[in-house]
């Protein structure tokens, strides 16, 4: 469930209070009809305002302060003594890039895809790697995993278990992984 409130003090940018809820602060968040990364659709349970509140202790019982547990850094820090945030800040956009960016509307922009199913969740199109000259569609998507694969076997975007907008994007380019992260988060506004 997200509740969301605005508060009119500062709030970390993401902490998590008692095991049980997650605060986030700054950047986007998901709303309906976005799909979770678990493949099902947010929906609205009750609508209504955006509750202004001055701080998180007025709709908390906790001091919450006192109960946030340490950020992945911090332990990443406990566990390697050596370690650096730099080390990070990929794991955090890919989440970001996966949510923000559905692969359909990716492929979408390569080449013209059409529902092959009642729900919505199959899609497909000739594929759009450069050097696969298609006839015939052989290019799936499926909309709710966002996963994506060419039929033939002999194509670089043919990946049984499916390529993810990321795989997807750096396959098409021709470019490294970490250089479609890169690519992908700035046309995101994720990096800069």
């Amino acid at each position: 469930m997200h509740v969301y409130l605005q508060s009119t003090t500062e709030i970390s940018t993401r902490m998590r209070v008692n095991d049980t809820i997650d605060v986030k602060a700054n950047g986007y968040v998901l709303a309906p009809p976005t799909i979770h990364p678990e493949g099902e659709a947010y929906y609205v349970h009750q609508y209504g305002p955006i509750v202004a509140i001055g701080s998180l202790t007025e709709v908390l019982d906790v001091d919450y302060k006192a109960t946030i547990q340490q950020s992945e850094i911090e332990k990443q820090r406990e566990l390697d003594p050596l370690f650096t945030p730099k080390n990070t800040i990929y794991h955090g956009i890919i989440q970001d890039i996966k949510i923000m960016l559905p692969i359909l509307t990716l492929a979408s922009r390569y080449t013209q895809m059409r529902s092959s199913s009642d729900c919505g969740r199959w899609w497909v199109g000739r594929c759009p790697h450069p050097e696969h000259f298609d006839r015939k569609p052989s290019f799936k998507i499926d909309a709710v995993n966002n996963q994506a694969s060419c039929w033939k076997s002999s194509c670089a975007l043919h990946e049984p278990r499916g390529l993810d907008v990321i795989d997807l994007f750096a396959r098409l380019r021709g470019i490294r992984m970490k250089d479609a992260i890169i690519a992908l988060g700035m046309q995101l506004g994720l990096l800069r």
